[in-house]
Protein backbone atom coordinates (compact mmCIF):
# COMPACT_ATOMS: atom_id res chain seq x y z
CA UNK A 1 0.00 0.00 0.00
CA UNK A 2 1.25 3.45 -0.89
CA UNK A 3 2.12 5.82 1.89
CA UNK A 4 -0.28 8.74 1.43
CA UNK A 5 0.38 10.18 4.84
CA UNK A 6 3.96 11.34 4.49
CA UNK A 7 3.92 15.12 4.12
CA UNK A 8 7.53 16.14 4.68
CA UNK A 9 10.16 14.90 2.25
CA UNK A 10 13.91 15.34 2.03
CA UNK A 11 13.34 17.86 -0.78
CA UNK A 12 11.64 20.26 1.66
CA UNK A 13 8.18 21.67 2.37
CA UNK A 14 7.34 22.51 -1.26
CA UNK A 15 7.76 18.91 -2.34
CA UNK A 16 5.78 17.86 0.73
CA UNK A 17 2.94 20.20 -0.23
CA UNK A 18 2.94 18.84 -3.78
CA UNK A 19 2.94 15.26 -2.50
CA UNK A 20 0.13 16.10 -0.10
CA UNK A 21 -1.88 17.72 -2.89
CA UNK A 22 -1.37 14.63 -5.05
CA UNK A 23 -2.53 12.38 -2.21
CA UNK A 24 -5.63 14.54 -1.64
CA UNK A 25 -6.35 14.55 -5.36
CA UNK A 26 -6.12 10.76 -5.51
CA UNK A 27 -8.45 10.42 -2.52
CA UNK A 28 -11.01 12.81 -4.04
CA UNK A 29 -10.80 10.99 -7.37
CA UNK A 30 -11.42 7.64 -5.64
CA UNK A 31 -14.45 9.05 -3.81
CA UNK A 32 -15.69 10.52 -7.07
CA UNK A 33 -15.37 7.18 -8.90
CA UNK A 34 -17.37 5.39 -6.21
CA UNK A 35 -20.12 8.03 -6.13
CA UNK A 36 -20.28 8.16 -9.95
CA UNK A 37 -20.68 4.37 -10.08
CA UNK A 38 -23.50 4.46 -7.54
CA UNK A 39 -25.18 7.38 -9.30
CA UNK A 40 -24.97 5.61 -12.66
CA UNK A 41 -26.60 2.47 -11.20
CA UNK A 42 -29.33 4.54 -9.53
CA UNK A 43 -30.09 6.36 -12.79
CA UNK A 44 -30.31 3.06 -14.68
CA UNK A 45 -32.62 1.62 -12.04
CA UNK A 46 -30.43 -1.41 -11.55
CA UNK A 47 -29.72 -3.42 -8.42
CA UNK A 48 -27.46 -1.56 -6.03
CA UNK A 49 -25.26 -3.49 -3.64
CA UNK A 50 -25.50 -0.85 -0.92
CA UNK A 51 -23.40 -2.86 1.52
CA UNK A 52 -20.45 -3.08 -0.87
CA UNK A 53 -20.76 0.55 -1.97
CA UNK A 54 -21.06 1.81 1.60
CA UNK A 55 -17.98 -0.17 2.57
CA UNK A 56 -16.03 1.34 -0.34
CA UNK A 57 -17.28 4.85 0.47
CA UNK A 58 -16.42 4.47 4.14
CA UNK A 59 -12.92 3.28 3.35
CA UNK A 60 -12.32 6.07 0.81
CA UNK A 61 -13.69 8.71 3.20
CA UNK A 62 -11.52 7.47 6.04
CA UNK A 63 -8.49 7.63 3.78
CA UNK A 64 -9.43 11.15 2.69
CA UNK A 65 -9.82 12.29 6.30
CA UNK A 66 -6.44 10.86 7.26
CA UNK A 67 -4.71 12.50 4.32
CA UNK A 68 -6.47 15.83 4.81
CA UNK A 69 -5.45 15.97 8.48
CA UNK A 70 -1.77 15.70 7.60
CA UNK A 71 -1.90 18.04 4.63
CA UNK A 72 -0.49 21.56 4.90
CA UNK A 73 -3.11 24.35 4.78
CA UNK A 74 -2.19 25.41 1.23
CA UNK A 75 -3.25 21.97 -0.05
CA UNK A 76 -6.90 22.76 0.67
CA UNK A 77 -6.93 25.71 -1.68
CA UNK A 78 -5.18 23.70 -4.38
CA UNK A 79 -7.85 20.97 -4.42
CA UNK A 80 -10.83 23.26 -3.74
CA UNK A 81 -12.23 22.91 -7.28
CA UNK A 82 -12.17 19.11 -7.05
CA UNK A 83 -13.90 19.24 -3.67
CA UNK A 84 -16.62 21.51 -5.10
CA UNK A 85 -17.13 19.13 -8.00
CA UNK A 86 -17.39 16.23 -5.56
CA UNK A 87 -19.98 18.16 -3.53
CA UNK A 88 -22.12 18.68 -6.63
CA UNK A 89 -21.89 14.98 -7.45
CA UNK A 90 -22.80 14.07 -3.86
CA UNK A 91 -25.82 16.37 -4.02
CA UNK A 92 -27.09 14.67 -7.18
CA UNK A 93 -26.41 11.26 -5.63
CA UNK A 94 -28.31 12.21 -2.47
CA UNK A 95 -31.34 13.28 -4.52
CA UNK A 96 -31.35 9.96 -6.39
CA UNK A 97 -31.02 8.02 -3.14
CA UNK A 98 -33.89 10.04 -1.63
CA UNK A 99 -36.12 9.27 -4.64
CA UNK A 100 -35.27 5.59 -4.40
CA UNK A 101 -36.06 5.58 -0.69
CA UNK A 102 -39.39 7.32 -1.30
CA UNK A 103 -40.31 4.85 -4.04
CA UNK A 104 -39.40 1.95 -1.78
CA UNK A 105 -41.55 3.41 0.99
CA UNK A 106 -44.51 3.84 -1.38
CA UNK A 107 -44.22 0.24 -2.55
CA UNK A 108 -43.97 -0.96 1.03
CA UNK A 109 -47.07 1.05 1.98
CA UNK A 110 -49.02 -0.47 -0.93
CA UNK A 111 -47.99 -4.01 0.01
CA UNK A 112 -48.90 -3.48 3.66
CA UNK A 113 -52.26 -1.99 2.66
CA UNK A 114 -53.10 -4.92 0.39
CA UNK A 115 -52.03 -7.48 2.99
CA UNK A 116 -54.25 -5.82 5.59
CA UNK A 117 -57.17 -5.73 3.17
CA UNK A 118 -56.75 -9.39 2.24
CA UNK A 119 -56.62 -10.43 5.91
CA UNK A 120 -59.62 -8.35 6.92
CA UNK A 121 -63.11 -9.83 6.95
CA UNK A 122 -64.58 -6.35 6.44
CA UNK A 123 -66.11 -6.07 9.90
CA UNK A 124 -64.45 -2.79 10.75
CA UNK A 125 -63.88 -1.41 7.27
CA UNK A 126 -65.36 1.87 6.08
CA UNK A 127 -67.22 0.08 3.26
CA UNK A 128 -69.16 -2.15 5.66
CA UNK A 129 -70.98 0.84 7.14
CA UNK A 130 -72.24 2.03 3.78
CA UNK A 131 -69.72 4.89 3.51
CA UNK A 132 -67.70 4.94 0.32
CA UNK A 133 -64.16 6.15 -0.05
CA UNK A 134 -63.30 9.02 -2.33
Amino acid sequence: MMNFFRVATPAGPVAGAEESQDALTRCIDRLREIIEAETRILKQGGHVDFDALNQRKTHALLEFLQVSRTAPPQSASLVAERVQSLRRLLSENAQLLERRLQATQEITDLIVHHIRESESDGTYSVRSSGVTRK
